[in-house]
C-alpha cells in the first residue's frame, strides 16, 4: 500500500495532508475517496483530483461526488487514460451538471474494462441520446454499468453500439420515450450465453428500421433468444426481408405471430427451454415415483457448490436441469436429453437414494466385517456427508460411492423398466464413450464398467485399471439385499476404499493419502451427473428437525434412526406426536452393532417426552375428540425465516358449531330493540328496487313517450331531432356475499371494560344485529368462528353456512359460541377465502373480528404477523376483499403491519361494537 519505503501510517497521513482541500470543502465526499485512496500508488494526482473535485462541487454536489469517486477509481491508469478521463469529464461539466455527473460515473467502468474502444463506444452512445435529452441518458447508461457490474464487457460493448444506433436516427417523442425503457430491459433479460450476439441483431435491425426494434425484442421473449447465432441472423434478415412487401407482416414474422415467422423459427431452433418441457417432465416424475417432485432451474445451484458442467442432479425434493438444453445440434435430441436425464434423476428418487441414514450405513458397514465408528449426527450436515468425511480423502470416497450408487439404481431401473436400456443409457453411454477417448481418470472407467455396463475389453485397459475395476465389479455383483439399498453402496464403498486407495497411491506415485488428495483427478461422470453429498448439500426441513431431536433423545438416553424420523415426518405433513416416538425410540447402538436393539419394557414406560412436546419438537396427538364427519383440509403456511411455504403444514378441521338452547339471540334483539329498528330501516334502503328506467338511449325495450314529443316539437321547429327515443329496463341486482370469521381464542373470554360482560357476549350481540341486517338487505352471508391449538388443531367452527336459512337452530349455534383454544388466523383466512371462493357473487367479503394479534403455541411474533399478511394477500389474489375490525385492545400495535392502512377499523371500546358493525358493514357495500 502506498509509494515504495513508505509505511502505512505515513502513507494514511500524505494522503490526509493533499485531501484537506477537498475535506474541507465536502468532508463526507472526502471520507469516501480516501478509502479508495488507500490501495493506489499516484499520490501525485490527488491535488489534481482535489481542484477538480471542489470546481465539480461548485457546480452540483452529485456531480462533484461522482467526479472524485471516478478520479480516485482511476488514479493509477496510465497517464494517457487518466488525462481522456478528466477532459471528457471537464467537457461534459460545461454542458451540464447532469452530463458530467453520468460521464462521470461510466466512464470509469469503460476505462477499467481493457476492452479496446470502450471509451469512445460509450461517449458516442452518450452524446447520441443526449441530442435528445439529457435526462434521458440516465435509465440507458444505468444498464451499461449493470451489465459491466455483472463482467460482461463484451455485451456492455454491443449494448452501446446499439444505443448510438438507434439514438442517432431521427424519431418521435414516443419512440424516444419507448427505446430508453425498452433498451435496457432487454440489455438485462436476455441471457447471458447469447446476450451480445443478440444486442448485436437488435442493432442490425434498428438500421434498417426502429419499427422492427420492439417486434424482435417481443419474438427474444417468446423463444427467438434460443437460436444460435447464425440461426437469429437467418431469422432476422427473413424478417427485414418481409419490409419491402409489408411493414406490418414483418413486425408479426419477427414476433412469432405470423405462421411463417413461427415456421421459420422452428426450423432453425436447436436449444430447447425447460419451460417448455417442464409440464410434461413434472407429469412423468409424479407418476413414476408417486411423490411431489418438481423440477427446477439447475443455475441457482452453480453458486452453491454444484459445477457448471453439471447438467442434472436431484436433492429428492426436486428434479434440476438446465434452463436451457443445446447439448446437441438438434432440438429433437436436446428434447430427449431433457426427458432422459430426468428419468435417470428420478431412479434416485424412486429407489432413495436420498433417504440415506447413518446408522443404517454403518450396520451395513459392520455387517461386511469392517470397523466403522458411529460419527455423531449434526443438524447442519446431511448423513451422507458425515458417512463419507469419515474416510481421509472425501473426494475418492465421494466419486466411490457415486459410481457404485449410480450402478445400483442403473441395475434396478432396468430389471423394473427394460425401456431404459433404449431411452435414457444410450446418451450416457454415448457421451461416455466420447470422454473416455480423450483420456479419462482411472475411477472414469469403473463409472463406465459398473454403472453403463461398458464393455472394457475394446480399450485395451492398462492391466492395474483393469484389475482394480474387475474387482470391484465382483464385490459389487455380491452386494446384500433384494433389492439392494443405498446403505450397500456406502458398505461396498467403505470396503473398496483401501483397494482403490492403494492403486491410485501406485498410479499417481505418491505415498500418502493426503499427497494424492492434491494429485488425484476427480472421475468424469457424462453430463456432470452426481449425487449432492457436500457439506452444503441442501437439506428438508423435516431432515434437520430429525437430527436436532436425535440430539435430544440422546441426552435422554434413547436413540432413533434419522431416516425413520424423517419418513414418519414427512408421511404426516411434518408432524411427529409422543406415540410416534414411541414407536421409533430404540436402545444408543452398541460398539460392534449390525441391527437396531428395541428397548426394554420397563425402561419404555419410564420414558417422559413432556419436555418435547413443551419445546414444540412434538405435537400434541391428533385430537381424539375429533367430529369423525367433519371435513379436514391442509393448507400451507408461510415460513418468514426461511422465506418459503410450508406446504401441507396446517390442519384444519371444519366442524359445526354446537347449538345453546339458550335465548342469547332473542334476549339480544329485546336488548337492542330500538338499534335493531334503525339498523333495518337503512338496510332495507340499501335493497334494489326492482326494475329501474333508464331513459334516452337509441335503441332499446320501448319508446320513450316524452321523447317522442320532443322529436315531433324539433321537427316542427326545423331543428334536428334527436334519435334518443327509447327507454331501457333493468334489473338491478345487489351481488354481495360476505363471511364473518369470529375469533374464539380464550381471550375473548375477559371482561369488557366497564361491562358485565365478556368480549365474545358482546361480539355475539353485535353478530345478532349483523344477522338482521342482512336480512333486511338481502345479502348472501356466512359466519364462522376459528380458534387453534397448533397447528395439527385450527378448528373452523361453522356457524352459518351461505346456503343455510336463519333457522332457530343456526341462532342456536351463535348462542353456542364459546371461547376455545388460540388465534392461528392464517390458516383459519386461508380456509374461509377457499370457501368464499366458491360462491359466485361479484362481490365477496371477509370481515375478521378479532380481539388481537394472532399467537398460538410456536406461532408468534413476526413469524405469526407475516404468514397472516401472505393469507391474507392470498385472499385478495383470488378477489376476495378481506376487512378485520378490531375490538378491545388495551396496548397502541400497529395493525398496519397485517392488514394494510385502510383495511381494518380498530374500536377499543367493545361495548360499541354492536352500533359499529352494521354500520361498517353499509359502508364497505355501497
Amino acid at each position: 500500500m502506498g509509494q515504495p519505503g513508505v509505511n502505512a501510517q505515513e502513507n494514511l497521513a500524505r494522503i490526509r495532508a493533499l485531501m484537506e482541500p477537498l475535506s474541507i470543502a465536502d468532508p463526507e465526499t472526502a471520507e469516501l475517496v480516501r478509502g479508495l485512496l488507500l490501495s493506489k500508488t499516484r499520490l501525485e494526482r490527488i491535488p489534481r483530483l482535489a481542484e477538480y473535485g471542489i470546481k465539480a462541487l461548485a457546480s452540483e454536489t452529485a456531480f462533484g461526488k461522482a467526479y472524485c469517486l471516478g478520479m480516485a477509481r482511476i488514479l493509477d491508469e496510465p497517464d494517457r487514460r487518466f488525462n481522456l478521463y478528466c477532459n471528457l469529464v471537464n467537457h461534459a461539466g460545461r454542458e451540464g451538471a447532469t452530463l458530467g455527473k453520468l460521464v462521470a460515473e461510466s466512464m470509469p467502468l469503460a476505462i477499467l474494462s481493457g476492452k479496446k474502444n470502450m471509451g469512445a463506444r460509450l461517449i458516442g452512445a452518450i452524446y447520441s441520446v443526449k441530442k435528445w435529452s439529457t435526462h434521458a441518458m440516465e435509465r440507458p447508461l444505468e444498464a451499461f454499468s449493470w451489465l459491466m457490474h455483472r463482467d460482461d464487457p463484451d455485451s456492455a460493448a454491443a449494448y452501446l453500439h446499439l444505443v448510438r444506433v438507434v439514438f442517432h436516427q431521427s424519431m418521435t417523442y414516443h419512440q424516444r420515450l419507448l427505446f430508453s425503457q425498452l433498451l435496457p430491459k432487454a440489455a438485462k433479460n436476455l441471457p447471458k450465453a447469447r446476450r451480445c450476439f443478440q444486442m448485436q441483431a437488435l442493432a442490425k435491425v434498428g438500421k434498417v428500421s426502429l419499427d422492427c426494434i420492439e417486434p424482435l425484442c417481443d419474438g427474444l421473449e417468446k423463444g427467438v433468444h434460443l437460436l444460435d447465432k447464425e440461426a437469429l441472423e437467418i431469422f432476422t434478415d427473413e424478417g427485414l426481408g418481409r419490409l419491402s412487401h409489408s411493414r406490418d407482416a414483418a413486425m408479426k414474422f419477427l414476433r412469432l405471430e405470423s405462421k411463417l415467422g413461427a415456421d421459420s423459427f422452428s426450423s432453425l431452433q436447436v436449444t430447447v427451454s425447460l419451460e417448455s418441457n417442464r409440464q410434461v417432465i413434472t407429469r412423468y416424475l409424479r407418476a413414476r415415483t408417486g411423490k411431489g417432485l418438481n423440477v427446477k432451474p439447475i443455475e441457482p445451484l452453480h453458486n452453491r457448490g454444484v459445477g457448471r458442467h453439471t447438467l442434472s442432479i436431484t436433492d429428492g425434493r426436486a428434479v434440476y436441469l438446465p434452463g436451457e438444453m443445446g447439448f446437441f445440434p438438434d432440438k429433437e435430441n436436446n428434447t430427449a436429453l431433457y426427458k432422459a436425464l430426468a428419468r435417470l434423476e428420478a431412479g434416485l428418487c424412486e429407489f432413495e437414494t436420498y433417504d440415506f441414514d447413518l446408522t443404517k450405513a454403518v450396520f451395513a458397514c459392520r455387517a461386511r466385517g469392517l470397523e466403522f465408528s458411529l460419527p455423531e449426527t449434526q443438524s447442519q450436515y446431511s448423513d451422507l456427508f458425515l458417512f463419507l468425511f469419515e474416510f481421509d480423502a472425501f473426494q475418492i470416497a465421494r466419486d466411490l460411492f457415486v459410481a457404485l450408487e449410480h450402478a445400483r439404481v442403473g441395475r434396478l431401473l432396468l430389471e423394473k423398466y427394460p425401456g431404459f436400456a433404449k431411452s435414457a443409457f444410450p446418451y450416457m453411454i454415448a457421451e461416455m464413450e466420447r470422454i473416455l477417448e480423450q483420456g479419462a481418470p482411472p475411477m472414469t472407467w469403473l463409472y463406465a464398467s459398473a454403472a453403463l455396463g461398458m464393455d472394457m475389453e475394446k480399450f485395451h485397459l492398462d492391466d492395474d485399471v483393469a484389475r482394480i475395476i474387475q474387482t470391484s465389479l465382483n464385490a459389487f455383483q455380491s452386494m446384500e439385499g433384494d433389492p439392494p439399498d443405498v446403505h450397500q453402496s456406502a458398505a461396498l464403498t467403505a470396503d473398496l476404499y483401501g483397494p482403490w486407495l492403494g492403486f491410485l497411491q501406485s498410479w499417481y506415485g505418491v505415498m500418502m493419502a493426503k499427497d494424492l488428495v492434491t494429485e488425484y483427478q476427480p472421475m468424469q461422470v457424462p453430463f456432470g451427473r452426481t449425487i449432492l453429498a457436500g457439506g452444503n448439500a441442501p437439506m428438508s426441513e423435516n431432515d434437520r428437525r430429525a437430527a436436532q431431536l436425535m440430539a435430544k433423545l440422546s441426552q435422554m438416553g434413547v436413540y432413533a434412526l434419522r431416516s425413520d424420523l424423517k419418513k414418519r415426518m414427512d408421511s404426516q405433513h411434518g408432524t411427529l406426536t409422543e406415540q410416534d416416538l414411541r414407536d421409533l425410540i430404540m436402545q444408543p447402538p452398541e460398539q460392534g452393532a449390525t441391527e437396531p436393539q428395541p428397548l426394554e419394557p420397563e425402561q419404555e414406560e419410564r420414558m417422559d417426552f413432556s419436555s418435547l412436546r413443551d419445546s414444540g419438537d412434538l405435537a400434541h396427538s391428533l385430537p381424539q375428540d375429533d367430529d369423525l364427519n367433519a371435513p379436514v383440509f391442509w393448507y400451507k403456511e408461510w415460513d418468514h425465516n426461511s422465506q418459503d411455504y410450508l406446504p401441507d403444514y396446517c390442519r384444519v378441521v371444519a366442524a359445526s358449531g354446537l347449538p345453546s338452547h339458550g335465548e342469547f339471540y332473542d334476549a339480544s334483539l329485546k336488548e337492542h330493540s330500538g338499534l335493531v329498528k334503525n339498523i333495518r330501516k337503512s338496510f332495507e334502503l340499501l335493497r334494489p328496487q326492482g326494475l329501474a328506467i333508464l331513459r334516452h338511449w337509441v335503441e332499446g325495450d320501448d319508446f320513450d313517450y316524452r321523447a317522442l314529443i320532443d322529436y315531433a316539437v324539433d321537427r316542427r321547429m326545423g331543428r334536428t331531432p334527436s334519435e334518443r327515443l327509447y327507454i331501457k329496463r333493468v334489473k338491478q341486482i345487489r351481488d354481495v356475499s360476505v363471511l364473518l370469521l369470529v375469533d374464539l381464542s380464550r381471550s375473548t373470554s375477559n371482561l369488557a371494560a366497564g361491562s358485565e360482560k365478556s368480549v365474545l357476549d358482546v361480539e355475539k350481540e353485535a353478530i345478532v344485529l349483523f344477522c338482521e341486517a342482512l336480512g333486511a338487505v338481502g345479502d348472501s352471508f356466512a359466519i364462522a368462528g376459528f380458534s387453534g391449538a397448533g397447528r395439527l388443531r385450527v378448528d373452523y367452527t361453522r356457524i352459518k353456512d351461505f346456503e343455510e336459512a336463519m333457522t332457530p337452530e343456526v341462532k342456536q349455534r351463535i348462542s353456542g359460541m364459546a371461547p376455545s383454544r388460540n388465534t392461528r388466523m392464517g390458516p383459519a383466512i386461508r380456509h374461509a377465502a377457499h370457501v368464499l371462493s366458491q360462491v359466485p357473487s361479484k362481490v365477496r367479503l371477509m370481515i375478521v373480528l378479532s380481539d388481537g394479534f394472532p399467537n398460538d403455541l410456536e406461532y408468534k411474533g413476526q413469524y405469526s404477523i407475516a404468514d397472516t399478511r401472505k393469507a391474507i394477500a392470498e385472499a385478495r389474489s383470488q378477489q376476495v376483499h378481506v376487512h378485520a375490525i378490531t375490538v378491545n385492545l388495551q396496548t397502541s400495535i400497529n395493525l398496519d403491519l397485517i392488514y394494510g392502512g385502510v383495511h381494518h377499523n380498530l374500536i377499543s371500546d367493545v361495548r360499541e361494537l354492536p352500533h359499529k358493525l352494521p354500520r361498517i358493514y353499509r359502508t364497505l357495500t355501497r
